[in-house]
């Protein structure tokens, strides 16, 4: 009877949730192992209703007691330890999200920053080709049609001022032109349209 009457009372004090929650605050790792097995199925549903993620919820979880043994002084036993226990976990998970959204959004800046540069890079590489290409190109044309291809493009002299200058007529300036155009275009066939606005070919 007596060892039945101490077994209760020591029942009563194991499961007496102040005294487990006083016995842990001043590091009792039992009392710690006893609210660890009362508490952890309660607060790994609660994570996933957060997380919806098994293995998030449960590394969250894990989380949780790790803090409530390191925060375990901090604990006031005159108020709601369920309380403070969910309060926690559910800072710990809104931080869980935050965190991941903002690792998110580095992730796809990088992603986006890298496939920006990529594009920059190629365009600079297939506009510096084209215009290799192109003063290749023009340095093929007979002297007298690239030096009035070149009064037009690159000086921007008009025909007829092209004309005077060279002493010949207007006609013959259009029809230099005209022929360089022809045979620059042929040696660019496969760039696209975009290049050819770009170095004022049309």
């Amino acid at each position: 009877m007596l060892s039945d009457h101490f077994g209760s009372s020591k029942s009563k004090i194991l499961t007496d949730e102040k005294t487990l929650v006083k016995a842990l605050k001043n590091g009792d790792k039992v009392a710690f192992e006893k609210i660890f097995q009362i508490y952890h199925k309660q607060l790994y549903l609660f994570c996933y209703s957060f997380l919806n993620q098994k293995e998030d919820a449960e590394n969250l979880t894990q989380d949780v007691f790790v803090k409530l043994w390191v925060k375990r002084a901090a604990i006031d036993c005159e108020k709601s330890f369920s309380g403070f226990l969910f309060t926690m976990t559910k800072n710990l998970a809104l931080n869980y999200i935050r965190k991941t959204i903002y690792q998110q959004i580095y992730v796809n800046q990088m992603l986006n920053n890298s496939l920006e540069d990529r594009c920059q890079t190629d365009k600079q590489i297939s506009y510096n080709e084209i215009k290799s290409r192109l003063n290749d190109l023009i340095n093929q044309l007979p002297l007298k049609r690239k030096e009035i291809f070149l009064l037009s493009r690159e000086h921007g002299l008009s025909q007829k001022e092209i004309a005077e200058q060279m002493g010949v007529s207007i006609h013959t300036v259009e029809s230099q032109i005209s022929k360089a155009l022809k045979f620059i275009r042929k040696g660019l066939k496969g760039f696209t349209l975009l290049f050819f606005l770009l170095i004022n070919l049309i």
